[in-house]
């Protein structure tokens, strides 16, 4: 979308299969890469940074937050700008359904979740052709507070948080999203 405006626009992510497929649409101004996003990206720079759709949170080690924060500002460029979306995780834990039944052609899925040692933990359970399967889904609890205090280790300061794409104000009762811009 952000190359169809007519930006220069770099795309990455850890997963080899997602970067193959968004390597389709490539053009003269629009890339992609495999990378891991606690790493500096070399010889690249950025006026803005987009971290989306809760693509934060999933680390085992918490320092990785602040890792990953650390290597945006090292190729954010000066007056440049980030983006983050994430869940408003205070309002997920308070309205999380612990346990539900979903039934898709024919097979049923036992999905429970629950907080455990600040990560939302969502497991799927179920069978099919008399095997089990389980999964497990984790992402970190993170708040405002939180991300306050990782950006604030950075050359980032924030300038505004909304509460939905709409860009309305954040309520941490009733926000859907924590929309974070911040200013380097």
């Amino acid at each position: 979308y952000l190359n169809k405006l007519g930006y220069k626009t770099t795309g990455a992510d850890l997963s080899k299969e997602s970067i193959q497929y968004a390597n389709q649409f490539s053009n003269a101004d629009l890339d992609f890469l495999v990378h891991d996003m606690r790493a500096p990206l070399p010889n690249k720079s950025f006026n803005y940074v987009f971290n989306l759709f809760t693509s934060i949170g999933y680390f085992e080690d918490l320092t990785d937050n602040q890792k990953m924060l650390d290597s945006i500002d090292s190729y954010t460029k000066p007056n440049g700008t980030l983006v983050i979306d994430f869940m408003n995780a205070l309002k997920t834990i308070k309205n999380l359904v612990k346990s539900e039944i979903k039934t898709v052609d024919g097979i049923d899925f036992n999905i429970t979740r629950e907080v455990i040692d600040g990560f939302i933990t969502k497991t799927i359970k179920f069978s099919d052709h008399g095997e089990n399967f389980e999964f497990q889904e984790k992402v970190q609890a993170l708040t405002l507070t939180d991300f306050e205090n990782y950006l604030n280790q950075t050359n980032f300061s924030i300038i505004k948080v909304a509460g939905d794409y709409n860009l309305g104000n954040f309520d941490v009762e009733n926000s859907n999203r924590l929309i974070i811009f911040a200013k380097k």
